[in-house]
């Protein structure tokens, strides 16, 4: 297999040392949340059949990981979980 050395590279070449001076991380306590919603909604959809198949009447919902969606938007019914 034929690698690039060091004097076979570019010296203008992106070496890729700056490639997170603009990146700002999120708090893993964002991404929890997002994971609880999301778990909050499903359990509501399953113990609620009747009026998420109401809901989803006359719309093209599809199930996605678990999770009725429409056009990539979580289903939910009524508002409830607010």
């Amino acid at each position: 297999m034929n690698r690039a050395d060091e004097l076979s590279r570019r010296p203008d070449y992106n070496n890729g040392k700056e490639d997170n001076k603009e990146v700002t991380p999120l708090p893993t306590a964002l991404f929890t949340k997002s994971i609880t919603l999301d778990h909050s909604i499903k359990e509501y959809q399953n113990q609620n059949p009747t009026e998420v198949e109401e809901g989803k009447e006359g719309h093209p919902y599809e199930l996605v990981n678990e999770l009725w969606r429409k056009d990539g938007r979580i289903f939910i019914p009524n508002d409830t979980l607010r």
